[in-house]
């Protein structure tokens, strides 16, 4: 079996589309958590769960004669999402929290950088890989080993002093959370048929006396190293694109064009329909960025037109590698 054909066009990273919005979208994200799918440490996979059903649905007959072909991306959170053993490796679990998120984005993550934590999450992957990487519909999964709050692994919440001391008191180090990024790409060779996303930011840091900063070249060093390891399967992705966004400086200017320079298979994630602004200027600028599929955001139906959104599901397409 060779490398399937990644998600492409638009797709919906709130569920499932419904029978009012299916007709405009080419699949959709399985949003779900570690904690939901493995009960146990080396423990299986959790029986009729999210990915399960998502399946189900994309295989229904009727769908497919209609030609509707359904997608579908992976998406299993960790960080703040793994579940409780996976938390206590090492050690007891680290409050972090985000003053941008809202009151929801905080929690206990696990010490993501130590192997131990490492080992489990690779024992995890290659589970979750014996049983999806097959399966036809499903057609990304997301790299997430060293996240904290959000699918983004390079996001360090170093804007909270107490997230830092946390991170730091527990042990974390910047040279340990290097190695974590690199060993998360390796431990997701065991897909061999389905792409696998990485989330880039200009990379947070933490240094063990507590001071922060960021490090732009260390993220396009990450995607270097994960085209390098992965080959095809590696999909470049961003998951705030938004039109303020659009033809900015700095480091998230330079990030977008190192992404756009290696392109291959690019994915993008929108940013909540607060943010994103104008979405049909957004979309079209992914498009023209290369990228080949951008996941909308909820409450995207009254911000496009139909027509806007199959011209855009179009240019996007168009970029199938």
């Amino acid at each position: 079996m060779a490398l399937k054909a990644d998600t492409v066009g638009i797709i919906l990273r709130g569920g499932r589309p419904s029978a009012s919005n299916e007709a405009l979208v080419n699949g959709f994200v399985v949003q779900t958590t570690w904690a939901a799918l493995q009960h146990s440490r080396g423990g299986p996979i959790t029986a009729n769960n999210e990915i399960d059903q998502a399946i189900t649905f994309a295989h229904d007959q009727n769908r497919i004669h209609a030609g509707l072909d359904m997608r579908v991306k992976i998406r299993v959170l960790g960080g703040v999402n793994a579940p409780d053993w996976a938390k206590h490796i090492g050690g007891n679990p680290v409050f972090v929290s985000d003053p941008q998120g809202g009151p929801n984005a905080s929690g206990l993550v696990g010490r993501f950088w130590l192997t131990d934590y490492g080992t489990a999450y690779a024992d995890f992957e290659s589970k979750l890989a014996a049983k999806y990487d097959a399966v036809d519909v499903i057609r990304d999964n997301v790299i997430s080993r060293c996240t904290t709050i959000y699918g983004e692994p390079f996001i360090r919440q170093i804007g909270d002093s107490i997230s830092v001391h946390n991170l730091v008191a527990a042990g974390y180090s910047d040279t340990a959370d290097r190695v974590c990024q690199r060993a998360q790409v390796d431990e997701h060779a065991v897909w061999h048929h389905t792409h696998q996303s990485l989330s880039f930011n200009p990379y947070q840091v933490i240094r063990r006396d507590g001071s922060t900063g960021v490090d732009e070249a260390f993220s396009e060093s990450m995607m270097s190293y994960c085209r390098t390891t992965l080959g095809a399967r590696c999909t470049l992705e961003n998951n705030s694109i938004r039109q303020s966004f659009i033809n900015n400086s700095g480091d998230y200017g330079s990030m977008q064009n190192r992404i756009q320079q290696l392109g291959g298979t690019i994915a993008f994630q929108t940013a909540t329909d607060a943010r994103v602004g104008d979405l049909n200027i957004t979309l079209r600028w992914a498009a023209g960025a290369g990228a080949q599929t951008v996941e909308l955001p909820s409450g995207w139906a009254g911000d496009i037109t139909d027509s806007q959104a199959h011209t855009c599901d179009h240019l996007l397409t168009a970029n199938e590698t």
